[in-house]
């Protein structure tokens, strides 16, 4: 349904306005909402019944989003059309795609943890201790959609996966991937207990394990740490095996989503899980 916009201070614009600003605050400054931000991303908001609140575009682009609410039976959804520039002073930060779209959070948060580690049946589960960066926290969703993981437990002090940079890192996966904040240690130490799953950490130190050498177990949760710190000494005693990446001598460390791009290839192909698949495009 398109809408032209005529004023900024038109009062169905609130989820757009000064959203540079805005995203710094939190999750808490968001009233409930996440941006998402191009084409691919929306396309991905709509595949989810109820996600996504309007969009936000420029005249170019209009055709594209008409075609796209239609696939998805969606044409109800407001599309608020503006100039480039006239977007760009809106929101705060240039709009290179050209469209931009306004989610609900609820419809992606409130899942439970046997939606993210069933507590029955082969499963593979990423961990993400203490990952601050947008950008890794983005990658480590699409590591997890590319490897067949079947979610993703989000630690304390992690960025948030529904930051506008880090949907648009992730593909738009952090939007398909099913995920839940949690407190890393208790959560871990449950699924060893009541649903028999091992915890295999990542590290860059001598005393564990080569990746190679590990085995897959049924049900399998791999841990990647903070940035600079590793795993947290917390999480560490929870887990039940330690691994390193081999590398070239010199070398002392992967970026965190590489590094979990890696274990997750390793587990997922080793178990048989990737055979006979066709390879994906990469971009």
């Amino acid at each position: 349904m398109r809408i032209d916009i005529e004023s900024f201070d038109d009062p169905r614009l609130a989820d757009y306005r000064a959203l540079r600003d805005r995203e710094l605050v939190g999750e808490d400054g968001r009233s409930g909402t996440f941006i998402g931000e191009g084409l691919l991303v929306i396309e991905r908001m709509l595949a989810l019944p109820g996600a996504t609140r309007s969009i936000l575009a420029a005249e170019r682009r209009l055709a594209e989003i008409d075609a796209l609410l239609a696939h998805h039976g969606q044409p109800e959804i407001p599309v608020f059309i503006t100039p480039d520039r006239r977007v760009e002073a809106l929101t705060g930060f240039q709009m290179h795609r050209g469209a931009i779209a306004s989610g609900d959070r609820r419809v992606l948060q409130g899942r439970s943890l046997h939606e993210i580690a069933p507590a029955s049946g082969s499963a593979l589960v990423l961990a993400a201790d203490g990952v601050g960066d947008r950008d890794n926290i983005g990658a480590i969703f699409r590591d997890s959609a590319a490897f067949g993981a079947s979610g993703v437990l989000v630690g304390q002090h992690c960025h948030d996966p529904l930051y506008r940079k880090s949907i648009r890192s992730s593909m738009g996966y952090t939007l398909s991937v099913p995920f839940l904040h949690c407190v890393l240690p208790s959560t871990l130490n449950l699924l060893r207990r009541d649903h028999g799953y091992s915890v295999l950490g990542t590290v860059c130190r001598p005393g564990a394990q080569p990746l190679p050498t590990i085995k897959r177990s049924e049900r399998m949760v791999v841990v990647v740490g903070n940035e600079f710190r590793g795993i947290s000494p917390e999480v560490e005693a929870v887990c039940d095996q330690l691994a390193f990446i081999p590398m070239q001598a010199g070398i002392d460390s992967l970026n965190v989503s590489v590094a979990g791009a890696v274990a997750l290839f390793h587990l997922a192909h080793g178990n048989g899980t990737l055979a006979g698949k066709i390879p994906a495009r990469t971009a």
